[in-house]
């Protein structure tokens, strides 16, 4: 990957993505765009518990693995676990993907089904076809600052949310500005995203900078900057935001990713 300017948004994996890339010998732009995750005070888990509980749920959305276990911590410290339990144990479950599984797996319960390409649009088309007219969904989100596509089942059915974190953006956003400064100047060849929270974190700090900069990057990355996603959800948020994505691995994995990179690479270089 010789002369190839790879931009890397992630956050705290940031320095192994980079250092692998260079192994390959692409030259690297780190700029973090999220800066982890917080989780929701449990007062407030508490109130969104009780509303659920109370509103018996024929059907329960788990959507990742770390919201799931701050969800049963939180139920833990406030004692609601034994209602949030028995609700669980009651309603139709769905895991989004995998590392959901495992929160219901410590209730004691295994999921009906998870979609194969593990984002909320199938989990949602699937629900618009089995929930029956009038019931109740109840929906653990990840901590993204964002709209969710839940909402577009509530013509036919009631949604009940509940978010056990919120991604925060970084302390320091020098580097991730610096990283967009360079793509729209045209230094980088390919930026790269490793979740959600990175997408939606690069497109707002664009905005904090100028209302047109979100845009900007929109065109470069249809024209001249290819985008690589590490798997179908970070893909789908990226879309989501009307950006095209070029490279998407096989697998979702650091190591997966920077192969499909240099695979693409290798690809746009004149054959002898």
């Amino acid at each position: 990957m010789q002369d190839v300017v790879v931009g890397v948004t992630a956050g705290r994996r940031a320095e192994q993505l980079a250092g692998a890339l260079e192994r390959r010998g692409a030259r690297t732009v780190v700029g973090p765009t999220v800066g982890g995750d917080e989780p929701v005070p449990d007062a407030d888990l508490a109130v969104a518990t009780d509303v659920i509980v109370a509103a018996a749920p024929d059907w329960l959305v788990a959507n990742t693995g770390a919201g799931m276990r701050l969800w049963i911590d939180a139920a833990e410290r406030t004692g609601r676990l034994l209602a949030f339990r028995a609700l669980v144990e009651r309603a139709r479950c769905v895991a989004r993907g995998a590392k959901a599984v495992s929160g219901l797996r410590r209730l004691g319960v295994e999921p009906e089904w998870i979609p194969d390409g593990q984002t909320d649009a199938e989990v949602v088309r699937r629900l618009r076809c089995e929930a029956e007219e009038g019931q109740t969904v109840a929906v653990q989100l990840h901590g993204s600052p964002t709209s969710h596509p839940y909402g577009d089942l509530r013509s036919k059915v009631s949604v009940l949310t509940i978010t056990p974190y919120l991604s925060v953006l970084p302390e320091d956003l020098q580097p991730a500005q610096e990283l967009i400064a360079r793509t729209l100047a045209g230094d980088v060849d390919v930026v790269t995203f490793t979740s959600p929270s990175a997408v939606r974190g690069l497109f707002t700090i664009a905005e904090q900078a100028s209302p047109e900069q979100p845009e900007q990057l929109r065109h470069l990355f249809r024209e001249r900057v290819a985008v690589a996603a590490i798997g179908s959800v970070t893909r789908s948020a990226l879309e989501g935001l009307g950006v095209a994505v070029t490279i998407v691995p096989l697998r979702p994995r650091n190591g997966a990713l920077v192969s499909a990179i240099e695979e693409w690479t290798a690809a746009r270089l004149p054959r002898a």
